[in-house]
């Protein structure tokens, strides 16, 4: 073609590559639209890893219809609003479950072209009419989805319908609602040998090759059981890892701060390995599962400090414009109120100077649980983030000969990261010590090598004292200066 005159053309949005990480990683359980994928059944209860918003959208579907599909929540959390990655995704909806039949719909046709306002249609079952004969896909119409997730059907001029003025449309969707709690929770079948919901965490290493370091359900951990079998996997995750779950209180329930103590001890959430969250967040027309947010949160700070956990998620801006309940009423906390929920072990919003903030640095195990490591959100993660990066590191030492040559070589690597990490003010100290003297026979013939190892993450400055004094000294000596 002969080109004379100006040409425009236009390249898609990028969006921010996102900023990676280890030690923050985390595993959201829930659900998703993936009846917009074209294999919907490959993203069921089956661990997928993302590292981008279109990674995300491709392999497991998004919608802005978060209290139907919650792992959207986190999918817009951690790559738009805070630009984090990766995360692991568990979707439960099964389409050969969680599906309902959608009765025959006349759609209209306008340029050859008819939109099924029906959200969650399953492609594969659908069925398309002209009058009472049944249309071929690809011979005589082509169906897409739009960007509201509706089905638009597209009749080829060289077809059977290319001058039809209706359809009949009919087929299956996909149920969200029909999602309960304990699929979320899930489990191992026996009969099938198959794992279903959380008990797909344990696939998440050795598919992946990822560390669990969050467990979140945005929109179903503020559920009793939930929450509950969220806290129990955070422990010895492939018998070796330990993670940290985030967990919202029910705004329904607890509708107002004073609600909030009684539904955390009706839930029974009192674990070292959890922080609660109340209430809900909003970042503009979007309303949030708080855990979405602030595991997001967790992640990024994570990633500014190196990929090592030390910095606390407390008094930090989120983006949110709100604080508000489950039917959209708004939370106005100030931090007197705040403070209250701190001490029952919340993890809540501070409304100061007109804006919203993080608030709160104590797991759900306080005030029950005083010990630093384990009352401490900062302090619990960094411990077990340590002990998961020592496993990662010294893995491959298992079954090597057990010289003493071997066991110094990593007390010295140990020691040389923790002076590292202490050199650069993430944290107070690290040391770590093996005692050949106190090595027993038995336990040398056994394979048996014990290492003691103390930490030091830094605890959060959570409280600031300036006593204020009236200096009489100062007024006279103004006086005085004046002779």
């Amino acid at each position: 073609m002969y080109k004379h005159g100006i040409k425009i053309n236009e390249n898609p949005t990028e969006t921010v590559k996102p900023k990676e990480g280890t030690s923050g990683i985390a595993v959201v359980i829930g659900t998703s639209p993936i009846n917009l994928l074209d294999d919907p059944k490959k993203a069921v209860n089956k661990p997928i890893a993302v590292r981008s918003y279109e990674e995300a959208v491709k392999k497991m579907g998004y919608s802005e219809d978060y209290e139907k599909y919650t792992i959207s929540q986190s999918i817009y959390a951690s790559f738009k609003q805070f630009s984090v990655a990766p995360i692991v995704l568990i979707n439960v909806l099964d389409p050969a479950r969680h599906k309902e039949a959608v009765t025959e719909q006349e759609v209209k046709v306008e340029n050859r072209q008819a939109t099924l306002k029906k959200s969650g249609m399953l492609m594969k079952a659908l069925v398309v009419k002209k009058e009472d004969a049944e249309l071929k896909s690809g011979t005589d119409y082509i169906a897409t989805f739009d960007e509201d997730g509706y089905v638009v059907i597209s009749l080829l001029e060289s077809g059977s319908a290319g001058a039809a003025t209706t359809l009949k449309v009919s087929g299956d969707r996909i149920a969200p609602e029909k999602v309960t709690a304990q699929d979320i929770i899930g489990g191992y079948d026996a009969v099938t040998g198959k794992e279903t919901g959380m008990a797909c965490i344990r696939q998440v290493f050795p598919s992946t090759g990822l560390v669990p370091g969050l467990l979140i359900a945005p929109g179903w951990s503020k559920d009793a059981n939930v929450g509950a079998a969220l806290i129990s996997k955070c422990k010895e995750v492939n018998g070796l890892f330990r993670a940290f779950a985030v967990i919202d209180i029910s705004t329904a329930k607890a509708t107002k701060y004073e609600d909030v103590a009684k539904e955390k001890e009706a839930c029974g959430f009192d674990s070292e390995d959890a922080a609660v969250l109340w209430p809900m967040i909003a970042v503009g027309d979007r309303k949030f599962a708080y855990s979405a947010l602030y595991a997001a949160k967790l992640a990024a700070n994570d990633m500014a400090n190196d990929d090592v956990v030390a910095i606390s998620a407390s008094n930090q801006d989120i983006g949110a414009t709100a604080a508000v309940l489950e039917d959209g009423t708004e939370v106005t906390l100030d931090e007197m109120q705040a403070n209250e929920l701190n001490a029952i072990g919340v993890v809540t919003v501070n409304n100061f100077a007109g804006k919203i903030y993080t608030w709160g640095n104590n797991t759900s195990a306080y005030p029950r649980v005083t010990d630093v490591k384990d009352r401490r959100i900062g302090c619990r993660r960094f411990f077990s983030w340590w002990g998961n990066r020592f496993i990662l590191d010294y893995h491959e030492y298992i079954d090597s000969p057990a010289t003493i040559k071997k066991i110094e070589a990593l007390v010295d690597t140990e020691n040389i990261k923790g002076n590292s990490l202490a050199a650069q003010g993430k944290c107070a100290g690290a040391s770590i010590s093996f005692d050949a003297s106190q090595v027993d026979t038995e336990d040398l013939i056994e394979g048996n090598i014990e290492f003691t190892q103390k930490l030091a993450p830094y605890t959060p400055m959570e409280y600031i004292t300036n006593t204020l004094e009236f200096d009489t000294s100062m007024l006279e000596a103004e006086f005085e200066g004046g002779n």
